[in-house]
């Protein structure tokens, strides 16, 4: 039996993968306050509740899946799941950011359409 280490959950939990997460979601939260500012409505209690509601339960929720695979091989390909659903997530997510932002993107599947004018600036 292996014995769990800092190293092993590392090596499961992938170092590429936690570097893109790390930046899908810092990518999530500057455009976040980009649209804040944008919209007249940015609140630092809007970050702390970003981190609460929206990071942590990435992170334990990933975090978890790593650990019950550090004891059961079978969780493996759990982690690749779990993985996928949060970069799918974070990528929605910014995408809607930078529509916010009135940028002219592509209207995607599963997306609202942006028919109606993007926001103006306070001024």
């Amino acid at each position: 039996m292996d014995v769990w280490t800092w190293e092993h959950f590392c090596n499961l939990a992938d170092g590429y993968k936690l570097s893109l997460l790390m930046a899908l979601i810092f990518a999530n939260l500057a455009t976040g306050i980009a649209v804040g500012f944008y919209t007249g409505t940015f609140r630092f209690k809007m970050v702390g509740d970003f981190l609460l509601k929206r990071l942590l339960p990435f992170v334990l929720g990933y975090g978890a899946v790593v650990a019950v695979a550090m004891t059961d091989d079978t969780w493996k390909t759990a982690i690749v799941a779990i993985w996928g659903i949060i970069i799918a997530t974070l990528v929605g997510a910014i995408y809607e950011n930078l529509k916010e932002l009135g940028l002219p993107l592509p209207n995607l599947p599963g997306f609202p359409s942006s028919t109606s004018t993007p926001p103006t600036p306070p001024r």
